[in-house]
């Protein structure tokens, strides 16, 4: 019996220290997000709007710490939805972590090489 509960109790021990708490999540989509992290912490602010700027004119086939390395930023990770939101210009989702709070924005893809096409110029398919 001894046995049994003291192999529960260094289960539960284990499983409490593999479990890292999760990071804060800040959506900058949330309106007054940016103005709020500017007025609190200015340092931040200027790192989180420089990291948006690169993701706005990364490709996601890019997206990753390195990117951000390389321009002098300490992301700890970094993706972006592969999903383009339909406007002009084309939007898309970007997650980032910094120390410890991770952030999510929809960022304008800026130098893209897409452009409108009317439906008219576009060839049948299946011809």
């Amino acid at each position: 019996m001894r046995l049994a509960a003291a192999a529960v109790l260094s289960l539960l021990a284990a499983t409490a220290q593999a479990q890292a708490p999760a990071p804060a999540t800040v959506d900058l989509n949330r309106p007054g997000a940016l103005e709020t992290l500017r007025a609190s912490d200015p340092a931040r602010y200027d790192q989180v709007s420089r990291i948006l700027q690169v993701a706005e004119r990364t490709s996601c086939h890019y997206m990753g710490p390195e990117i951000f390395k390389a321009a002098g930023l300490d992301v700890q990770s970094a993706s972006c939805g592969m999903t383009l939101l339909t406007s002009l210009p084309a939007k898309r989702y970007v997650e980032f972590t910094l120390d410890a709070t991770r952030y999510t924005a929809i960022v304008s893809m800026q130098d893209s090489m897409a452009f409108p096409l009317p439906a008219a110029h576009l060839a049948p398919l299946g011809r």
